[in-house]
């Protein structure tokens, strides 16, 4: 699996996002691969992975567990999500925190997630 494109942006409302283009590597998938992975982080709810099929299928995947996860739990949690699909909580969005409100705690932790440290 790599990343074929990533992308930051501001939303209107001013959240801040950010989205990675997943493709598989060769043989990566045993059954049918997804035709599109998106994995997205907004700073208000985390991670989701967004997979279409070309059957028409589409999944929404919630990471749920952080804002701001490690990053090796968040490439955990997609190979866990890609291979037992089943095991994926219903799309209930948990809301962390509101992207308006003050927080140099988020700032910080955002600031080191960012550099890959």
């Amino acid at each position: 699996m790599h990343v074929a494109e990533a992308t930051v942006a501001i939303a209107a409302n001013g959240r801040r996002e950010a989205m990675l283009m997943l493709r598989p590597d060769g043989e990566w998938f045993a059954a049918e691969a997804p035709e599109a992975l998106a994995l997205r982080w907004d700073e208000d709810c985390g991670w989701r992975l967004d997979t279409g099929y070309r059957t028409g299928g589409t999944s929404t995947f919630r990471e749920g567990t952080a804002v701001l996860p490690d990053p090796d739990a968040v490439a955990a949690w997609v190979v866990v999500a890609l291979t037992y699909p089943a095991l994926a909580a219903p799309g209930d969005v948990t809301v962390f925190r509101r992207h308006g409100d003050a927080d140099p705690g988020f700032e910080a932790r955002l600031a080191r997630y960012a550099a890959g440290s």
